[in-house]
């Protein structure tokens, strides 16, 4: 059982440890400018083609489609890093409450 308890124990410090290797790459990507939180209520920020929101018709959807997905790559992608950051520590607290219910035992 101890073998058991301390494969759960060791799980859990990793999972902790990878949440907390992936936190300061946050904090500094916010910090440094890289990632636009306000983008976020406004996503026209997003847009990085001149003149994009004056045009109108073909070419604007044209242009509109074209930048989406760059937009949503540049504005989105972040969140990737706090889905990891929050899937680890959930991960990290499962393994400890396995670790606690397999030393009981």
């Amino acid at each position: 059982m101890d073998s058991k308890a301390g494969r759960y124990k060791r799980l859990s410090d990793v999972y902790l440890s990878l949440a907390f290797v992936y936190l300061p790459l946050l904090v500094a990507l916010i910090s440094t400018g890289a990632i636009n939180p306000s983008s976020f209520i406004d996503p026209k920020l997003l847009y990085y083609t001149p003149g994009l929101w004056e045009k109108s018709g073909t070419s604007f959807w044209s242009a509109f489609l074209f930048e989406t997905p760059f937009a949503l790559m540049r504005g989105f992608s972040w969140y990737i890093l706090v889905l990891a950051i929050a899937l680890f520590l959930i991960f990290s607290l499962r393994s400890r409450l396995q670790y606690i219910k397999t030393r009981k035992c």
